[in-house]
């Protein structure tokens, strides 16, 4: 009896101990290098966000983990022509049939979408951007719209008087300058309003007829002034100079009158010739 409880003892203390850090080392050795399961969710989420949409949905049935992370992290949508014809848009002009499966199946994918991008070019383009803000406009906090050279203004004024409320950003041809003072009540979320053709709008796009500034909430924006531009210019730097870091004002000739008015102003006034 002796001898068999001093082989006990014996075995006990050969026996290895194992620590909580060899533990560790044992469980990740159990991953294979090359394996996406070396990583939390989290980052698998963060990486697989930087595919393009149709990677994601070819890569989406690798595994489980690519099935419950691919899409995760994808916030913004941008709507390229690629995805027009998809969803049934013809050189982004005609439309056979929208294809419902296909949108309702990118939109349902990327539920945890919160931003669109997309250029309106046609009638065929506005019939996929109203059917996509019945699908998403719920869940998103920023719109960036850009309607084309030749966009039919008609179609403009469609859009802006149904979502002009809900939109971040619009980049309008000059053709469309008036149909956006018609819906100036709508624009309180915009940030950021620039003209299609990369030239620099004039100061009263901002103003109604009554000189009531319309646009309130600009982060960025671009103008080009004009000497009887100044009491629209005293309204609009009064109202922008605690958000605005600076007034970059383009002009023929700048005025000293400008200059001296808004010179000690808190965020600087740049004024500089074309």
């Amino acid at each position: 009896m002796a001898e068999e409880e001093d082989n006990e003892c014996q075995q006990l203390v050969k026996r290895p101990k194992v620590s909580s850090n060899d533990m560790k080392s044992t469980e990740e050795e159990c991953y294979r290098k090359d394996s996406f399961d070396r990583y939390g969710d989290d980052l698998c989420e963060v990486i697989l966000s930087h595919l393009s949409l149709d990677d994601c949905f070819r890569f989406e049935c690798l595994s489980k983990q690519w099935k419950r992370s691919v899409f995760a992290k994808r916030h913004t949508l941008v709507v390229d022509n690629k995805l027009l014809r998809k969803w049934g848009v013809i050189d982004n002009s005609k439309m056979r049939d929208i294809n419902m499966k296909a949108l309702m199946s990118v939109t349902n994918k990327c539920a945890n979408i919160t931003s669109i991008q997309m250029t309106i070019t046609s009638k065929a383009t506005e019939v996929v951007f109203i059917v996509l803000m019945s699908l998403t406009s719920h869940s998103l906090n920023a719109i960036d719209v850009r309607f084309s050279d030749e966009i039919d203004v008609s179609i403009v004024d469609t859009i802006l008087g149904e979502y002009g409320s809900l939109f971040t950003s619009i980049s309008l041809p000059e053709s469309a300058v008036n149909v956006l003072k018609l819906h100036n009540k709508s624009y309180t979320r915009l940030r950021h309003l620039s003209n299609t053709s990369l030239t620099e709008f004039p100061l009263s796009i901002l103003f109604n007829e009554d000189n009531e500034l319309i646009v309130k909430s600009l982060t960025q924006f671009e103008c080009d002034y004009m000497e009887e531009d100044l009491p629209l210019f005293t309204t609009f730097a009064d109202h922008y100079r605690h958000s605005l870091q600076s007034y970059d004002v383009s002009c023929e000739e700048p005025t000293e009158q400008l200059n001296v008015k808004y010179r000690f102003t808190k965020h600087p006034l740049i004024v500089s010739n074309k």
